[in-house]
């Protein structure tokens, strides 16, 4: 479910086709216009989305913004890899086998998989990579899923709560 703000509703509408502001609350789950909010299911806003995205070229990302990002996910997974060998943040075994087995049903078919079948990244590693951080992570699953801090961005994992559990 996700909560958005009726303020920035309105001001997409100005910039929208006719029909967007209509459409968008007739999917609402719950308006509440006293407090400025509205609730969206994550399928319909996923299709709301999709439905209405703006077309356009995108400008292109200057090399130094693409190197930093490369750095910055390059020293995130460092971290993760360092954090879980010293134990910290660890996933149990039982954890680690139940999110390897969320991505192998990926419901949007983002794993990929080595020659010998096994899993490997959440998407194309490189390709995520060119596009700043849009789409799939990119991460290889086998380190990823290691890391209790860590989650799927598409939300498929379950949360952490504490020490060997998950919601």
């Amino acid at each position: 479910m996700r909560r958005r703000s009726l303020e920035n509703l309105y001001r997409k509408a100005r910039q929208r086709p006719p029909g967007y502001l209509t459409d968008v609350l007739r999917h609402a789950v719950t308006v509440n216009r006293d407090e400025g909010w509205y609730t969206l299911n994550d399928d319909d806003f996923e299709m709301l989305r999709r439905r209405w995205a703006t077309r356009g070229p995108k400008p292109p990302t200057s090399k130094l913004k693409t190197a930093a990002h490369i750095t910055h996910r390059l020293a995130h997974a460092a971290k993760s890899i360092a954090k879980t060998t010293f134990g910290i943040d660890r996933a149990t075994e039982e954890q680690v086998d139940a999110r390897l087995n969320v991505c192998r049903q990926c419901p949007r078919g983002h794993a990929t998989f080595n020659a010998d079948g096994s899993l490997h990244t959440c998407g194309p590693m490189l390709e995520s990579l060119k596009r700043d951080g849009h789409g799939t992570c990119g991460c290889i699953l086998t380190i990823k899923a290691r890391d209790l801090a860590e989650t799927c961005p598409f939300g498929w994992w379950p949360m952490a709560v504490g020490p060997g559990k998950t919601t």
